[in-house]
């Protein structure tokens, strides 16, 4: 086993006791653990029932994570395509032109994070659950860039929020008022050590997860 205890508490749902790890819903879309990733839960259907000591789900015994060496444990999978630190899975790339609709940044500083910030010219239902972010460390705080949304002739912009504690939150009405985005919308700040480990990170900044198989 790659961790110690129960990865989940099986029932129907499973109870997620890491959820910044592991998860129960299939399809569910977040950030992996590293948080280089967007990620999405990956909960299959296997053809034939799972090792009693891993089924999890307990109203089907062949429901479970995507990989036998996570003990079927059900986790953020990284997206390919999703990589948050190469350009060309951006919104302006090459791999897959699309509208900027997250407010987000691809660059090699870049990182995921839990965020419901969404353009308010899309469905809510259609917004995911992370975000890649580009990030500005310093040495007891770092900075997250927000991309506002485009309006008119109007170039975008950048946005710069301090992360001085992992409780910081950025809400919808905090960027340009919330012109243009959805209400309610927010951004959770992530650990220091998310994308600025190489910096001496003070005591609340340290990442205190066990699990860091998954990038």
């Amino acid at each position: 086993s790659f961790q110690e205890g129960k990865c989940l508490t099986p029932g129907n749902p499973p109870q997620v006791p890491f959820p910044r790890h592991f998860c129960s819903v299939a399809g569910l879309s977040s950030c992996s653990v590293g948080r280089k990733h967007l990620a999405s839960c990956n909960v299959v259907q296997y053809s034939g029932a799972l090792p009693s000591a891993m089924q999890y789900f307990t109203a089907d015994p062949t429901k479970g994570g995507g990989t036998d060496q996570a003990d079927y444990c059900s986790y953020f999978k990284p997206w390919a395509n999703r990589d948050c630190r190469f350009s060309k899975f951006g919104p302006s790339g090459s791999s897959q032109p699309r509208n900027n609709f997250f407010g987000e940044t691809y660059e090699t500083s870049s990182r995921c994070f839990d965020s419901t910030l969404a353009s308010d010219t899309i469905s809510t239902s259609s917004a995911p659950k992370g975000a890649c972010m580009a990030v500005r460390c310093h040495a007891q705080s770092y900075e997250v860039g927000i991309v506002l949304p485009q309006t008119g002739d109007t170039p975008s912009t950048t946005q710069w929020f301090t992360c001085s504690s992992e409780s910081t939150t950025v809400g919808a009405a905090q960027l340009n008022g919330g012109a243009g985005w959805q209400s309610g919308g927010s951004l959770n700040c992530a650990p220091y050590s998310v994308g600025c480990d190489e910096v001496s990170a003070p005591e609340w900044m340290t990442h205190t997860g066990k699990n860091h198989i998954y990038i």
